[in-house]
């Protein structure tokens, strides 16, 4: 499995957290559709823009995305002209490199990369940590809830494509968007969203969702 996903939320901060297992060249892509999904989940529920929360999009890499020897990549949007200035807008990117635990100063942290770099714990929070994970890979509704929002489907068939599946390609991507937005519909009717805000984020048809629906 290439990555596993996960979403947290408190009253004034949201983080969507990834697991990144294998080397994926459109991380910086990833985080600007994860951001993007993290905006429209608190918009489409009627919280003002001014009320936008502080959002993290974390990435856990057990490979250098970046091949500087970094452990933690932070990024904010900053003014090219003046670097000492933040735009504020209460959006950062954390990526961590597991590979370079080692180094990294914060011994918490560090023990965590060690962790993730060799699913080993190696104090008392990563024990607990290791616990958790085996009860919760155990646990088939919990695995399918974890897993409900990420990209593992997708990034499956852009990898099979790249590795030369040519046959019915029309086909299948037809098949899945239309797969895939039926799903996002299911997902949202059960948050309460209204017909028409569905099918203004999937394309679907008010006819469809109101199918689903029903």
């Amino acid at each position: 499995m290439p990555s596993e996903r996960l979403y947290l939320k408190d009253s004034d901060k949201v983080f969507d957290i990834e697991l990144q297992n294998a080397i994926d060249e459109d991380l910086p892509l990833r985080t600007r559709f994860y951001q993007s999904m993290l905006d429209c989940d608190n918009l489409l529920k009627g919280q003002d823009y001014s009320e936008l929360p502080t959002s993290f999009v974390i990435f856990i890499c057990k490979y250098d995305p970046f091949n500087l020897g970094l452990p933690i990549y932070t990024f904010q949007n900053r003014c090219d002209e003046n670097h000492e200035l933040l735009l504020s807008d209460k959006s950062i990117k954390k990526i961590f490199n597991a590979t370079s635990f080692k180094i990294e100063k914060d011994v918490a942290i560090s023990a965590f990369l060690q962790y993730i770099c060799n699913q080993k714990p190696v104090d008392d929070f990563t024990e607990k940590l290791s616990s958790i994970v085996e009860k919760i890979k155990k646990h088939e509704v919990n695995r399918k809830e974890y897993q409900s929002m990420n990209l593992h489907d997708r990034d499956n068939f852009r990898r099979g494509l790249k590795e030369g599946i040519s046959q019915g390609i029309s086909q299948g991507i037809s098949q899945g968007s239309q797969q895939k937005a039926i799903e996002t519909a299911k997902n949202m009717l059960k948050e309460g969203l209204s017909v028409e805000q569905i099918s203004r984020c999937t394309s679907l048809t008010m006819e469809i969702i109101d199918k689903l629906k029903k």
